[in-house]
């Protein structure tokens, strides 16, 4: 159920839950690069479970001390809490049934809690929507360097179309920029010679260049050399400056597939292979600049191609050090078709063989399978967000939420007197939004037909509705899920309180394992976290949530603003 339209057409409201947390190295798909989660700041926009970019609107910084769950998949693995929200399918294990995609395909996503996933079930991410349409741009100007008059000035706008992004591609799997001595090179396979026509051909096309050619049969190589100051600058800007740092222009990220196309086919010419006639055939991808390696994810999923990514330490064989690198492989079979119409290469799937599909996508998103997981001791802060609108985030291997169980309650209640002068206050509307599993949706929606049916409860029996009532009606649940049915238990208790003190009803404030802070109006500590949580930060703004220590001695306000810090400190950091 969405939050109600307007919050004030009812007469309370209420929310609980926690914060679930992943650790502080979890990579986290920003706009439009990725970056640690601990890098993360407010009004930072990240990958949101609808393809597009949302705001950070809070961060949160927990300490922790207890076991997380570690979840590994064909793109990386995250770290969190039990209790986070991940979106995901969860496979039942009978082992026909397991093996066969066709029916893992009928089973519907859900909000599941990490530490109830297992090895072979299906995570999500969700496919980049945002498309910034972009016909030509404009060149930036670079300051004339003194005695150069062998450079040519540039054309004042480029075309953006496939051609030139197939240029850029080959740039970035194949070329170098000398600024010193102004340069851009490329580097080819002597057996590349189609590759090397065609880059000279663009870059006369495009930028009005010569390119100079030389073959080296002894090192089975050909170079390609165009002497222009500025084309160095300008691709040392857009394409970065060493192996190690190449990467994608954002305005590239942002542009239609049909013209990324021609990016890929660039960039796996010169950099990758692919190999249709074997047994198995895969494909493959190879850069020591991580960046790049999440930006080609980016945009082959944008085609629907699905790649599995590995990392290699930084090594010695042979006496030859190795730096760290990031591998790509394709072997999904519909991906290697995809990745061959791009590539212009022939390739038809073996008939006579039967290949697994262990990954799929739809229009929103693509299907991985948890490969491991374990557990695993943590000591220290975690790190969470909230995300404006959505409440969800990706971060590189998989879609998660931007928090644990969580629950907000709007109650409509109507007063009648009764003839004896007994007051009888009857529900008559309940809203609530949950960010939970499906167990507590369903839970939470049994619970709301319960207290408003048949006209509605009255607000004293409402109360008196335990979660076995809700199980029992449901026809139970699952031992590890009984406390989903606690959470709309617990929501309509915050609920009801916050009605009671609207209506000047203090002592029918329940509490429950709290300590009462401020007795006159029975504010507890409890009271004063979630309103931290809520993102109250000042004792004002505590205050303008909660009434709490207003012509209160100052002995209490200490207290107050001693809680507020606390709670601060613990979830903020």
């Amino acid at each position: 159920m969405e939050k109600p339209k307007d919050e004030n057409e009812f007469d309370a409201r209420g929310m609980v839950g926690s914060p679930a947390c992943i650790l502080p190295s979890t990579l986290i798909q920003k706009n439009p690069e990725m970056t640690e989660i601990l890098n993360a700041k407010i009004g930072e926009k990240v990958l949101s479970h609808d393809g597009k970019f949302h705001s950070i609107k809070k961060i949160f910084r927990p300490k922790y001390d207890n076991d997380l769950i570690k979840i590994y998949n064909p793109w990386g693995t995250v770290t969190a809490t039990k209790d986070h929200l991940i979106y995901a399918i969860q496979v039942p294990r009978t082992k026909s049934f397991y093996l066969q995609t066709k029916y893992k395909k009928k089973i519907q996503p859900t909000w599941v809690h990490a530490g109830d996933l297992k090895c072979g079930d299906m995570v999500l991410y969700p496919i980049p929507k945002i498309i910034k349409p972009l016909p030509e741009i404009v060149l930036p100007t670079f300051p004339k360097r003194k005695f150069d008059f062998k450079s040519r000035t540039l054309p004042k706008h480029l075309p953006i179309n496939e051609e030139v992004l197939e240029l850029f591609g080959y740039f970035v799997a194949e070329g170098h920029t000398r600024t010193s001595g102004g340069e851009v090179g490329f580097t080819f396979s002597i057996n590349e010679k189609a590759y090397v026509e065609n880059v000279c051909r663009l870059i006369k096309k495009y930028f009005g260049l010569d390119a100079s050619v030389r073959e080296r049969p002894v090192n089975n190589r050909i170079d390609i050399g165009v002497y222009n100051i500025y084309l160095a600058q300008l691709f040392r800007l857009w394409f970065g400056d060493s192996a190690k740092f190449k990467k994608v222009p954002e305005f590239v990220l942002f542009l239609a597939p049909e013209i990324q196309r021609g990016f890929i086919r660039g960039l796996w010419r010169g950099d990758g292979y692919f190999s249709g006639r074997r047994s198995q055939p895969r494909a493959g991808f190879t850069s020591i600049s991580e960046t790049l390696i999440h930006q080609l994810k980016w945009l082959l999923i944008r085609q629907h191609i699905i790649p599995s990514i590995y990392r290699e330490d930084e090594k010695t064989i042979n006496g030859v050090g190795h730096q760290k690198s990031y591998r790509m492989h394709i072997g999904d079979m519909a991906s290697l078709e995809r990745l061959a119409s791009i590539l212009d290469l022939s390739f038809l799937k073996s008939k006579n063989k039967r290949h697994a599909e262990e990954v799929w996508h739809d229009e929103n998103y693509i299907y991985l399978p948890i490969r491991h997981t374990e557990n695993t001791l943590f000591n220290g802060r975690l790190f969470n967000f909230e995300v404006s609108d959505t409440h969800t985030y990706a971060t590189d291997a998989f879609l998660v939420h931007n928090c644990g169980d969580m629950m907000e309650m709007w109650m409509r209640v109507e007063v009648r007197d009764q003839v004896l002068g007994i007051r009888e206050e009857r529900i008559t509307d309940l809203k609530w939004k949950t960010f939970g599993c499906a167990s507590a949706i369903a839970a939470t929606s049994m619970y709301s037909v319960m207290l408003t049916e048949n006209g509605g409860m009255t607000l004293n029996n409402a109360l008196k509705v335990r979660p076995q009532d809700v199980m029992k009606r449901l026809g139970g649940l699952p031992n590890r899920k009984i406390h989903c049915s606690v959470l709309a238990d617990k929501a309509f208790q915050k609920t009801a309180n916050d009605y009671f003190r609207k209506t000047g009803q203090n002592n029918r404030i329940v509490i429950e394992g709290a300590r009462v802070i401020d007795p006159r109006l029975n504010i507890t500590d409890k009271d004063i976290e979630e309103a931290v949580l809520e993102g109250a930060q000042t004792l004002e703004e505590v205050q303008k949530k909660l009434k709490v220590g207003v012509g209160a001695s100052q002995e209490l306000i200490t207290e107050i603003e001693q809680l507020i810090r606390f709670y601060a400190e613990k979830y903020y950091g």
